[in-house]
């Protein structure tokens, strides 16, 4: 069976029952034969229709559901689920409420196909703002049954790019020469190789209960590792706008933020206490160049 599936994509979720459907539409539309596509729910003790949501995909996808009681946010211990009993080599992690573009799991599949299991796919995630500058403007232009063409549309216009953009290009899209390319890795829309999963360790489930740093804690881990990191801006998707507490989930960011330095205590580690995912490399060449 597990031959039959190019990519596992793995979703975790908890109470965004409607976010999920747009997600899981947008991955029935695929321009490729979703019979080689598994996709893996991981529900995280939702109390809303998800698991009715659920049984309506069954016949359209291939799909496994895992419920876990309601404990507090435990967002790593979903992703290992899904990872875990994932069947393909090449295992793709979305978010509930990321729509994706028609392509998007063939392209990831083509970047591993290029560039071998000992890379990391970071895709593109239109409309990824943690300020949700567009939110409105976004939901409004947002089609919702064909998802894939908004998402063409939006990319073919220049619209809502990925906040992680500015920085690709002045980078030239080749981020592993940067003192921190980890902290581009996060997990609305990346893709890696489930040996090499096996290889550095799941995600640390000591980050969860509050929000954030865990997808960079595996980033992190990759990167020692020696992985390489590959942009991959036609794997595209889409983060429809949805209300969230960002002043809440900023403040637990920061308690996981020592977790994280306490764990790794390296220099990049610690400069990353007093910056931003976006600014920490920008920081750290800054540091480099006064030493020198």
């Amino acid at each position: 069976m597990d031959k039959l599936y190019k990519a596992t994509i793995v979703i975790p979720t908890y109470n965004n029952c409607e976010l999920l459907n747009y997600t899981l539409k947008s991955i029935y539309q695929q321009n490729m034969d979703i019979n080689t596509i598994e996709v893996i729910v991981v529900d995280d003790g939702s109390s809303d229709n998800t698991r009715e949501l659920i049984e309506e995909y069954y016949s359209l996808l291939n799909l496994k559901y895992f419920y876990q009681e309601d404990k507090g946010n435990r967002v790593s211990l979903a992703r290992n689920v899904g990872i875990i009993n994932a069947l393909a080599d090449v295992v793709i992690l979305i978010d509930s409420g990321i729509l994706v573009e028609n392509d998007f799991v063939a392209e990831h599949i083509k970047q591993h196909a290029l560039y071998g299991p000992h890379c990391a796919v970071i895709g593109y995630v239109i409309g990824f703002d943690q300020y949700n500058i567009d939110l409105a403007q976004i939901k409004l232009l947002t089609s919702k049954d064909n998802p894939g063409m908004s998402i063409r549309h939006f990319r073919e216009n220049n619209m809502f790019k990925d906040m992680r953009d500015l920085y690709y290009k002045k980078y030239n899209y080749d981020i592993n020469n940067l003192p921190a390319p980890w902290a581009f890795f996060l997990t609305c829309n990346v893709s890696i190789n489930k040996s090499y999963l096996d290889k550095v360790g799941l995600f640390d489930e000591l980050f969860d209960q509050r929000w954030g740093v865990e997808d960079l804690d595996m980033g992190y881990r990759l990167h020692m590792d020696g992985i390489k990191f590959i942009i991959a801006k036609n794997a595209t998707a889409l983060h429809y706008p949805h209300d969230s507490n960002m002043k809440e989930k900023f403040e637990e960011e920061i308690h996981n933020k020592y977790l994280f330095h306490k764990k790794h205590n390296s220099s990049s580690t610690q400069t990353f206490l007093e910056a931003t995912f976006i600014d920490l490399n920008d920081k750290l060449l800054s540091i480099q160049k006064f030493l020198h």
